[in-house]
């Protein structure tokens, strides 16, 4: 809980029903990795596609709750539903299977053009 595990191989790692909250994931590696039943709620993934992967990894039961999956590759996540996408903060980098809606949330939100001064 709460632990920095920045930069860290967790490839096939079994974190099975692990208490992950407040954890920070950066560049974490977490291929194939089984979290069934952890807790990521409000873990800071900010997985980068390449080192932080969630490629193959199980979450049956996983909360992500407020947990930043800004940029993370979930494409191939095993167990993963709708609700734990929409309880989880994320951006347009986010990989997500074919059958999940990415959450407005994520989406960028256009920026307002000044308005041109006066000549």
């Amino acid at each position: 809980m709460g632990a920095d595990l920045t930069d860290t191989d967790l490839t096939q790692a079994v974190l099975r029903s692990a208490d992950l909250t407040g954890t920070t994931l950066t560049l974490t590696d977490l291929s194939e990795a089984d979290l069934n039943g952890a807790d990521l709620t409000g873990a800071n993934s900010d997985l980068s596609p390449v080192l932080g992967s969630l490629t193959g990894v199980e979450m049956w039961n996983t909360d992500l709750s407020d947990a930043d999956l800004s940029g993370a590759s979930l494409h191939e996540a095993q167990f993963l539903t709708q609700k734990m996408i929409n309880s989880a903060r994320g951006d347009e980098k986010t990989r997500l299977p074919e059958e999940f809606i990415m959450p407005e949330s994520w989406k960028k939100k256009p920026t307002a053009t000044p308005p041109t001064p006066p000549r």
